[in-house]
């Protein structure tokens, strides 16, 4: 006859499986847009990347790379032809100085993002590999990372959509 530690080691181990296999299927549902990754107001967006993946620092030009270890860090991407985006430029100075803990990284084209009032927590960016790594093709997008890992993303039509990203809460910190 086993001993009480043989059952409890079984009942261990088949609650272990158990939860694995339920931490598999929320992330299969969460990639077939079961579960919407986008905050309040913005329109979910389809990218290879996933709420809780690691963010792809490759794509990142290296001198920006240690905002991520510093805490929340958020993405707008803009395109200079799109009438919204250039309605997010006055929103992004005001949230900056709102949320100074918070690092923005505004991915636009340099000449038109001379609006963009100074602040130590912006940063412009006009390269297109992180467009083209998170297979991004609508605009304006924004994205939360906290900890390197994806907290929020979406589509951002107006100041209200892009204020909901940004205060997204991760779970992770």
């Amino acid at each position: 006859m086993p001993n009480i530690g043989f059952y409890l080691s079984l009942n261990a181990l088949i609650l272990l499986v158990g939860g694995m296999a339920s931490i598999w299927a929320l992330k299969i549902l969460r990639r077939l847009e079961f579960f919407a990754p986008a905050p309040a107001g913005a329109k979910a967006v389809r990218t290879k990347y996933a709420v809780g993946d690691f963010f792809p620092m490759a794509a990142i030009p290296e001198h920006l790379r240690d905002y991520f270890a510093n805490g929340p860090v958020v993405f707008l991407f803009l395109t200079p032809n799109c009438p919204g985006c250039k309605n997010l430029i006055p929103a992004v100075s005001a949230l900056a100085m709102t949320y100074r803990n918070i690092h923005f990284i505004i991915r636009f084209d340099s000449e038109k993002a001379k609006n963009i009032r100074s602040a130590t927590n912006i940063h412009i960016i006009s390269t297109d590999e992180i467009i083209n790594e998170l297979e991004l093709s609508l605009f304006p997008c924004a994205m939360k990372t906290g900890q390197g890992k994806i907290v929020a993303y979406g589509i951002v039509n107006n100041i209200e959509h892009f204020e909901n990203v940004v205060e997204a809460k991760s779970l992770f910190w």
